[in-house]
């Protein structure tokens, strides 16, 4: 059990750690962000046949892997680059960093179409002494109003959750039933040590699920 629990630990610090490099570093150019108009696809993303999408200026004309993979991550699921598209950055896509290598642009903020409308300003500062990096600032609209929870209702609503009722007296019966599920945690630990990009989103929620099944057929949730 502890091993197992140390792999899903190990395996989220992993995925994480290559996320923050893959992404550290991304210069995308002026290439699109988005797939335009395509007459011989069956569908095309709404936005783009019914919006004139800014045009996207960069001064940074260089477009790397990770780059690449920004933009396909754009395509993918709709998010569009404000960058060089609004506001005091429209067509001046101003540079983000800069060291004593060159300058260039790796600090982007990513809406959705909709976002733009919301968007009341957006402006890469420019660099001073403290940091390598511009700052980028931006303001969105948010005419929702937000309503104070009263403490009483908080109260109500805390005491509606429904908790498992531990009891330590069961605390071997418990922990018995969970290594009779050796199987079952072998063959997660198994695809963890895999080369398969197991998720480890996966990986939590079949853990938690055994925990939470076991525990339900022990204790009472009051």
């Amino acid at each position: 059990m502890k091993n197992l629990i140390f792999l899903i630990a190990r395996a989220m610090h992993n995925q994480i750690q290559r996320f923050r490099q893959s992404v550290y570093i991304c210069r995308t150019s002026n290439l699109p962000d988005y797939v335009d108009f395509d007459k011989y696809l069956d569908t095309n993303l709404p936005f783009v046949c019914c919006y004139d999408i800014p045009n996207r200026i960069n001064s940074d004309k260089t477009i790397d892997a990770q780059g690449k993979r920004l933009l396909d991550l754009c395509i993918s699921t709709g998010l569009l680059i404000a960058n060089g598209r609004l506001h005091a950055d429209k067509n001046a896509g101003k540079f983000t960093f800069s060291s004593h290598r060159g300058e260039s642009t790796v600090d982007y903020l990513l809406l959705e179409l909709d976002d733009f409308s919301t968007l009341c300003d957006f402006e890469v500062l420019d660099f001073t002494e403290f940091s390598d990096h511009a700052a980028v600032t931006f303001c969105m609209l948010c005419n929702k109003e937000i309503s104070k929870i009263s403490d009483n209702t908080h109260s109500q609503s805390t005491n509606n959750r429904k908790k498992i009722n531990w009891d330590k007296s069961k605390d071997e019966v418990f922990a018995s039933k969970i290594r009779q599920k050796t199987d079952d945690l072998r063959s997660l630990e198994e695809a963890l040590n895999s080369e398969n990009n197991f998720s480890i989103d996966s990986a939590v929620d079949m853990f938690s699920k055994l925990l939470i099944d076991e525990s339900d057929k022990l204790f009472e949730r009051p």
